[in-house]
């Protein structure tokens, strides 16, 4: 998911990705202002960006900047737009350099890194079937050179992602085997296992029914991993590396609503945090029997429910979510007589909260709107207090990411702009 994806890197990044590398964030359809609210709801010192890229061809209408990455040294920066084209530039001291030291074509629009970025898949279409490609990446001499290739017939790619020790691959894919008796294609999803050495191939898959938004997450370890269905419960798999690969049916996740919006892994995999239209649901993965739902809040609110993004901090005991026009940060406590607590309510945005970051010490955060703005929040034992006003981006805001020690910042926009801040400690 990118959209999922997503904990990994610099490191609590609402994809969405759930680590090495940020949580993949969830591609959402364009969102207006909620009217009624102030442009900004505090008084708060206005940062300027330190530097802005434009990825090739960024286009509002056609190409969002649906996620950004800081690589764990903090020298390297990617953008994933809508289209599939990835840009990858040297960050120094969070400064984007003004030319992407490599560009990847649409054929990325489905894509995933290993944490060390030296080792990606890529998962395209290819008439009516879709293809698998691995990838060595040198960013240093800026190339990328295909070691690997599997071909998948009759299907239509929907997600990937790469354990992180770069053996294994998880894909998500639409069967478009026609029906015998509909002549159409069958309403069927297929995810499946990959071992990526000495050649792409299937291992383990399963099908299941889904709808055309398909996505899929996996934890940072890369045991587990989930796909997520609108109209349809989450469903949950274990992956498993013995006896030449295997991909279990863990259970599901269901929700109040039909259907989870996003998901985020806990740093260590052990828990998992689904949002739907504003309910926050915590789960032990490894339960006797399956899954076990250890909490559910409703975090209540006015207007428009939707969670578009969760982000854990990296110590696995708070999480912040985007809902609706606030942001909510939670406390994080299986074990005891309350695992999930709705502790604050962060609100300052003049519309919908789209992403949310966790600072890699957990200290701080960053909210992302449709306002185009982004908020910089200290979140100390007294309470949340905002920090910084963010100010630049003329568009909705997407995708946030911190870089390593949470002094630089990067955040990315339906505009097709990418902007660096820094910080300060």
């Amino acid at each position: 998911m990118r959209a999922m994806h997503e904990d990994r890197s610099a490191l609590s990044e609402g994809r969405s990705r759930c680590t090495p590398l940020p949580v993949w964030a969830l591609v959402l359809p364009a969102l207006t202002a909620c009217p009624g609210l102030p442009h900004h709801a505090f008084d708060t010192p206005t940062l300027e960006p330190t530097g802005t890229v434009t990825v090739r061809g960024g286009d509002r209408e056609h190409d969002w900047v649906s996620q950004v990455e800081v690589s764990p040294d903090g020298r390297w920066l990617l953008a994933r737009c809508t289209s599939g084209q990835v840009d990858l530039w040297q960050a120094r001291s969070g400064r984007p350099t003004a030319e992407p030291a490599l560009s990847l074509d649409s054929g990325w629009r489905h894509s995933a890194l290993t944490p060390t970025w030296d080792r990606g898949v890529s998962f395209a279409a290819d008439g009516v079937s879709a293809y698998l490609e691995v990838w060595d990446l040198d960013l240093e001499g800026g190339r990328a050179s295909v070691v690997g290739r599997g071909l998948l017939s009759n299907a239509y790619p929907m997600d990937v992602e790469i354990t992180p020790d770069g053996r294994w691959a998880l894909t998500l894919a639409h069967d478009v085997t026609p029906d015998p008796v509909a002549s159409a294609p069958r309403d069927a999803y297929l995810v499946q296992l990959w071992q990526l050495s000495p050649s792409p191939r299937v291992v383990s898959e399963h099908a299941f029914e889904g709808s055309v938004n398909a996505e899929l997450a996996m934890s940072a370890d890369g045991r587990w991993a989930a796909t997520l269905s609108p109209g349809t419960p989450t469903r949950l798999w274990r992956l498993e590396d013995r006896a030449g690969g295997r991909l279990v049916d863990a259970g599901r996740l269901p929700s109040p609503y039909e259907s989870c919006q996003t998901i985020a892994f806990s740093p260590l995999g052990t828990h998992a945090l689904t949002g739907s239209f504003g309910v926050l649901s915590l789960w032990e993965l490894a339960g006797e029997g399956g899954p076990q739902l250890l909490a559910r809040v409703d975090g209540g609110g006015t207007g428009v429910r939707s969670t578009a993004a969760i982000a854990f901090a990296p110590d696995g005991t708070a999480a912040l979510s985007a809902d609706g026009s606030e942001a909510r940060l939670w406390t994080i406590a299986p074990g005891t007589s309350t695992p999930l607590t709705l502790a604050e309510r962060l609100v300052g945005h003049g519309g919908r909260v789209l992403a949310v970051g966790l600072s890699p010490d957990g200290q701080r955060a960053l909210t992302g709107g449709s306002d185009g703005v982004v908020q910089q929040w200290t979140l100390a034992e007294g309470g949340a207090r905002p920090r910084a006003t963010l100010e630049g981006h003329e568009h909705h805001v997407r995708t946030v990411a911190f870089g390593p020690g949470g002094v630089w910042a990067v955040t990315g926009s339906t505009a097709g702009t990418v902007r660096a801040w820094t910080l300060g400690h």
